[in-house]
Parts: structure tokens; sequence; C-alpha cells
């Protein structure tokens, strides 16, 4: 398949409905604007936020925002908040899953 036809395919998958792509990129904020939240409030200095942890946590955020979107059943301000505290909560969540997964160990 040609870039073309693939990016033809995508703009006709996302102008049907089958992926709302305004939710989608508005739970990826969230989820990045709650990890920015968490490494905003445990900084303890400046140079805390220009680490590789802190944009590694952001990262993370994001990605639980993806996730949540793909789990959430409609947009409303609940799961906008919900999505939020996800993306606050990412990296204990993530080692919590790789805690329970077995081949992790």
């Amino acid at each position: 398949m040609t870039t073309l036809r693939r990016a033809k395919a995508w703009l006709w998958i996302c102008s049907s409905g089958v992926i709302k792509v305004n939710d989608l990129l508005l739970f990826i904020v969230n989820g990045t604007l709650g990890a920015f939240l968490n490494v905003l409030m445990w900084s303890k200095a400046v140079e805390d936020l220009k680490s590789f942890k802190t944009f590694k946590l952001v990262f993370i955020g994001a990605l639980t925002g993806y996730i949540y979107w793909w789990a959430h059943s409609e947009y409303n301000i609940p799961n906008g908040l919900l999505s939020i505290m996800a993306g606050y909560t990412a990296e204990d969540f993530l080692e919590w899953i790789m805690e329970k997964v077995p081949w992790h160990k």
C-alpha cells in the first residue's frame, strides 16, 4: 500500500466518525497535563523540570491519556477529569501493571 493510499484511508477513517480525532487529542493533552502537574508538584528545583525523568513522565502521561481514550465510554466532565488523574498517576499505574505481568519478573 502506498503512502498516499494510507493517508487517504486514515483520512476516511477519521472523517467517517470511526475515530474522533478531537476526543483523542483532548485525552492525550489531558494525560500530558496530569503528568506535568505531577512533575510540578514533586519537583524540588527548576533543574528537575529539565531532566530526562520529567520528559519520561510527561510522555508516559500522554500515553496513559491515549490508553484512557480507548477505555472511556464517551467524553464528558468526569472522563475528562479522570484522564487528567490518569496522567498524574501514570508512572505508578504502569509500575503496578508491570508487577502483575508474569514475564516481567
